[in-house]
């Protein structure tokens, strides 16, 4: 059967629009899985918050003072400069860059962390005893009562290496910032104990 080509077709849409009672009412359907979504995600929020451990945040923000006969910053940071070999000279923004750096330098941290007696806390410990106050041993990695480091699985001594030391102390307590503007520089310091005489965790 042949159709007449004089005769037009009328053009036919898809029916875009959106019935706002029709979805508004498919929700209110819905509205008991909605709300038992929202409790459970919240839950899970919440007990994922209360299961991590409590961390203590110090900070101190360091400024170049310019002086005269050339203390400038050194005199603030009593005497970083020499504990990493290096000397500081005159130019706040130069000391700050220097200062910076002597912070995070191999040479002060680790006279940092042996100085203050922070290797046990820093490299074996599994959490912060807050009733007792006191550190929670990793007895995998160190045993308290002979004061020795145990061996892997391959007979290797797991006693950590200054590198070692430096490294996780930068990556999990460290954090320097400084203001470009003003030429100021903010050190952080993260710690599972709330009193700095614990030491890290």
């Amino acid at each position: 059967m042949s159709q007449n080509p004089n005769v037009e077709q009328a053009p036919q849409y898809a029916d875009d629009e959106i019935d706002l009672r029709e979805l508004f009412v498919t929700l209110w359907r819905g509205k008991w899985i909605i709300i038992l979504f929202t409790i459970v995600f919240a839950a899970a929020g919440v007990f994922y918050a209360l299961s991590k451990p409590n961390i203590y945040q110090s900070s101190v923000l360091l400024a170049p003072v310019q002086s005269e006969g050339g203390a400038g910053i050194s005199g603030q940071l009593g005497g970083l400069a020499s504990l990493a070999g290096i000397s500081l000279g005159g130019g706040g923004s130069n000391q700050t860059v220097i200062a910076k750096e002597v912070l995070q330098s191999r040479a002060f941290l680790t006279d940092f962390i042996h100085r203050h007696n922070f290797i046990i806390p820093l490299m074996a410990i599994e959490a912060w005893d807050i009733e007792n106050e006191k550190w929670l041993i990793n007895r995998e990695v160190y045993n308290p009562e002979t004061g020795e480091w145990l061996t892997d699985d391959e007979g290797e001594s797991l006693e950590p290496t200054d590198w070692d030391m430096v490294k996780q102390f930068k990556e999990s307590h460290l954090s320097l910032s400084t203001n470009e503007d003003i030429g100021m520089v903010t050190l952080n310091i993260k710690s599972q104990a709330p009193s700095s005489g614990q030491g890290m965790g």
